[in-house]
C-alpha cells in the first residue's frame, strides 16, 4: 500500500517530506491541493484522526494572508475546517 502525501509542490516541508521517502524507497503518491483540493468531508475526517492544530500551519503564506478576523476564528475545530477548505 503506499502512502498519500498532501500538500503544495513548492512547500519546503512537503519537498523535504518527498525527498525523504525517496531516501527509503517508500511508494507514495502526492495530492497537490492546488491541483485536487481536499473536500469538507475530508478535512473533518482528517480531524477525526488528529489535532487540528496538526493540520493548521500557522507559519504558511496563506495563515498570514489571512484577516485578523479570520485567524481569530480559528480556535473551533468547525471553524478550522472551514477554513482550511476555503484556503486549500
Amino acid at each position: 500500500m503506499a502512502v498519500t502525501l498532501h500538500g503544495i509542490k513548492n512547500c519546503d516541508s512537503v519537498k523535504r517530506a518527498r525527498q525523504w521517502l525517496q531516501a527509503q524507497q517508500i511508494d507514495y503518491e502526492f495530492r497537490d491541493f492546488r491541483q485536487r483540493p481536499p473536500a469538507l468531508e475530508e478535512i473533518e475526517s482528517w480531524m477525526q484522526h488528529c489535532d487540528w492544530h496538526q493540520l493548521l500551519n500557522k507559519r504558511s503564506t496563506s495563515w498570514k494572508n489571512l484577516s485578523q478576523a479570520e485567524r481569530d476564528r480559528a480556535v473551533d475545530p468547525s471553524a478550522v475546517a472551514q477554513l482550511l477548505h476555503a484556503n486549500a
